[in-house]
């Protein structure tokens, strides 16, 4: 039981402090008892947490190790028909150097010449990517409030 008292002092310690970041401006995004500290996502946990808090019921879909235009494995999810594809590397400084990558309208990214089946959207923000390939205008005005200004102009 002492254990236990131990661990959770930690996990309170550690997450009062990560939320003393000054990487958002202080809007807390709030799900099923999770809360967010930032108004922007910035990695894995903090997207998914606030794409549940718009709404959205995520389907994780299979995605195929070394199937990826960057250094990581995507995560793939189903959101209203469309899929969103997160990439979370290790620190800010490799997704923003990794997002560089990408071209002004998405179409292509490193070496690699993409001919998408509709527009292409890509938002940079932390540790993660985050692409859309979709016009749903809901869900582009829903990640321009997690993930700020697409990178890409389409």
């Amino acid at each position: 039981m002492k254990k236990l008292a131990i661990v959770f002092a930690t996990l309170v310690l550690v997450l009062g402090v990560s939320g003393c970041s000054n990487t958002g401006v202080g809007q807390q995004i709030e799900s099923k008892g999770n809360t967010v500290n930032n108004q922007y996502a910035n990695d894995y946990d903090t997207f998914i947490v606030a794409m549940k808090a718009k709404g959205y019921s995520l389907e994780m879909q299979v995605s195929q190790k070394g199937e990826s235009f960057f250094s990581v494995t995507p995560k793939y999810f189903k959101v209203n028909g469309d899929i969103i594809s997160i990439y979370e590397f290790t620190n800010y400084d490799s997704a923003k150097s990794q997002s560089r990558t990408i071209s002004n309208d998405g179409s292509r990214i490193g070496n690699s010449s993409i001919d998408w089946i509709d527009k292409p959207h890509f938002y940079v923000k932390g540790k993660i990517i985050v692409g859309y390939i979709g016009s749903n205008q809901t869900i582009l005005n829903d990640l321009s409030k997690i993930m700020g200004d697409s990178i890409t102009n389409t």
